[in-house]
């Protein structure tokens, strides 16, 4: 090995911190010492690892690839390190996930508790956002996202194909009943009732399969959002009509809190979901055992 193994402790400290300012106040290393670690370390390697100026520091694709790899080191030295404490080779780490607001409230809330049960020595981090991520420079582990996905090198695994429903509380349905029954309701409706949409990116990419045609989605008439769960919260409130996952209302519908309506109004695509990582290869153990969790998690709700 040309390069000294003992450096790429402080090299993930200074990614994941952000800096060589911060990983020498975490490390309690001085500054000086952190900077000749990371030049001997791109040396050895004939590589540079880092992009860096007085404001902030930036990973080059090659260091992208070898923090990768270095995780997955440092991970099995912690795993030969527990198993000799007693762990059992138990997976144990941070382990930072990234997901849309709606999945985390319908399937990893409720089960937080018995994932931190089974694996105590792993240390989660949840980031909930609507927005897609970039997985190297945020240092996040695993993301949720909705599809369709961009070409990449990342590896995609679906857990969730639901189709989009047509929605309203009961007391708005009631109060709009002539023009929401089925016998009465056409597009132009639709477009009437619907005060809060899926954002514009997802909805350009929807269609309505009706009468065997297959026509574009109209536009929002009144307000956008990229949160489902705070379009079905408006909903329930009384809020018009909306188009949402059928995962996420499935339950107030069958408690009668909200009422699917336009059935003949069929929406293409589904609303997919996918966890995303970069590597199937390189795929870490606490990695592998939530993403086991969550493909169970979702089978059982």
């Amino acid at each position: 090995m040309k390069w000294n193994v003992n450096d790429m402790p402080i090299f993930l400290a200074v990614v994941d911190a952000g800096g060589i300012s911060a990983a020498s106040r975490g490390l309690n290393v001085a500054k000086s010492t952190i900077s000749r670690s990371i030049t001997r370390l791109e040396e050895d390697l004939s590589i540079r690892l880092l992009e860096r100026n007085s404001r902030q520091l930036r990973l080059t694709k090659e260091g992208e690839t070898f923090y990768q790899h270095c995780q997955l080191l440092q991970e099995q030295i912690e795993l030969t390190q527990a198993s000799m404490l007693g762990f059992h080779h138990e997976p144990q780490g941070k382990l930072t996930i990234s997901m849309p607001a709606g999945f985390c409230l319908q399937f990893i809330q409720p089960k937080l508790a018995e994932f931190a049960e089974r694996y105590p020595h792993i240390n989660l981090e949840l980031k909930v956002s609507g927005r897609a991520v970039d997985l190297y420079s945020s240092s996040i582990d695993l993301a949720i996202q909705i599809g369709p996905l961009p070409d990449s090198d990342l590896i995609a695994t679906k857990l969730i194909d639901s189709p989009l429903i047509w929605v309203t509380s009961e007391g708005y349905y009631q109060d709009n009943r002539d023009e929401l029954c089925d016998k009465n309701l056409t597009i132009e409706l639709l477009k009437k009732h619907s005060k809060l949409m899926l954002d514009s990116k997802i909805h350009s990419n929807l269609h309505f399969l009706y009468e065997g045609k297959k026509e574009a989605m109209f536009t929002p008439p009144h307000c956008s959002c990229d949160d489902s769960v705070a379009i079905r919260t408006a909903v329930c409130s009384g809020f018009g009509v909306s188009l949402i996952p059928l995962f996420l209302v499935e339950k107030d519908i069958s408690r009668g809190v909200l009422k699917q309506i336009g059935c003949s109004f069929k929406v293409t695509p589904n609303s997919s979901l996918y966890a995303v990582y970069p590597s199937k290869k390189y795929l870490s153990q606490k990695t592998k055992v939530f993403l086991d969790f969550l493909k169970t998690a979702i089978k059982s709700d």
